[in-house]
């Protein structure tokens, strides 16, 4: 079972780190993180996380960040249909 604490953890490390760090150091960081082979060849999926992690805002909290796919109690039926067609797009 995936720890999502630890992967939120992980992802606002590596957004603060790809600003700081080398790439290879963060590779190796990551994968010593994630307990994979530091010796694999780069994967697309490893080279996506990076780009992904270049555009996380580090001045703002994870719930901040993920408010908007979670349910409020003024949520109408619209907002709903709304959410789901966001979730599909990204």
């Amino acid at each position: 079972m995936t720890d999502v604490s630890r992967l939120e953890s992980l992802a606002q490390q590596l957004a603060a780190r790809v600003r700081e760090d080398d790439a290879e150091s963060n590779l190796r960081w990551l994968r010593a993180e994630l307990g994979t082979d530091p010796n694999a060849p780069i994967s697309d999926v490893e080279r996506l996380l990076f780009v992904a992690a270049t555009a996380i805002p580090v001045n703002q909290r994870w719930s901040e960040l993920t408010a908007w796919c979670r349910p409020t109690p003024v949520d109408s039926p619209v907002d709903n249909v709304k959410r789901r067609q966001m979730r599909r797009v990204a």
